[in-house]
């Protein structure tokens, strides 16, 4: 009887003894604090994403996402200088009776041609009237700093984000013919592809023009010649089949 006693009293024991070591151990997750949240990483923008939003910020000035991630970019700590392939694109409002450019990049180092940048910019152009007289591949240097930066107050008067571009365009890197023509072709595909009838036919008259020049500079490189002038062909019959140009079109 009383072995069995010791028993029930030693139960009884370990089982107040295992409650209180998990009664402490509970109390001390409970107290034990949270860990500290994470800053957020700030992103990191390119000269891509700069110059793409200050075109879209002249068409769609109330647009403040635009204003931040231009902002954004020109407070970056990074000055390093960055090349940046773009095209110039002039063109007039049917409200508006002086030309006006618009800058957008293009991903010329990548193998596709989707240009995703100008694909919006030209969207957004497209909501309203509009000529396009010219437009121009070039290559534009650019680092960050606080002459990029605009105010709201800025953004109202469209002088503002139109001088910001005329600078960009102030340190440009010339193409070689055999570059630039590249360069056209690639963009009379993005042209057909999404229906951008005055882009296209002048990218195609500039790609003559680039053509002509790299006869004059590479007399001797015919295979080159050949071939690019092969491509052109074919893309201007495409062009011509899947977009003709009649007056009855209204201009895209």
């Amino acid at each position: 009887m009383l072995h069995l006693e010791s028993y029930y009293d030693f139960r009884r024991r370990l089982i107040v003894s295992i409650a209180i070591c998990l009664l402490s151990a509970c109390s001390q997750d409970i107290e034990k604090p949270a860990p500290s949240a994470k800053p957020a990483v700030q992103a990191q923008y390119t000269a891509s994403d700069y110059i793409s939003h200050l075109a879209l910020v002249k068409l769609t000035p109330k647009d403040l996402n635009n204003l931040e991630i231009i902002n954004a970019y020109a407070n970056q700590k990074s000055k390093l200088v960055t090349q940046q392939s773009v095209v110039v694109l002039e063109y007039q409002q049917a409200d508006t009776p002086s030309k006006q450019q618009l800058v957008a990049p293009v991903a010329l180092d990548k193998e596709n041609n989707n240009f995703p940048e100008l694909l919006s910019i030209m969207q957004k152009l497209g909501e309203q009237p509009y000529t396009l007289h010219n437009l121009q591949v070039t290559t534009v240097s650019l680092k960050p700093g606080k002459h990029l930066k605009l105010s709201q107050k800025d953004v109202i008067n469209p002088a503002n984000p139109h001088n910001l571009q005329i600078n960009l365009l102030k340190n440009t890197i010339k193409f070689s013919p055999e570059e630039r023509i590249s360069a056209e072709l690639r963009l009379i595909t993005f042209f057909i592809k999404h229906r951008f009838r005055d882009a296209a036919y002048l990218a195609v008259d500039n790609a003559k023009q680039s053509l002509a020049s790299l006869q004059r500079d590479m007399p001797d490189d015919a295979q080159t010649i050949t071939s690019l002038s092969q491509e052109l062909d074919q893309l201007e019959s495409e062009v011509h089949k899947t977009m003709p140009f009649t007056l009855s079109l209204q201009n895209q």
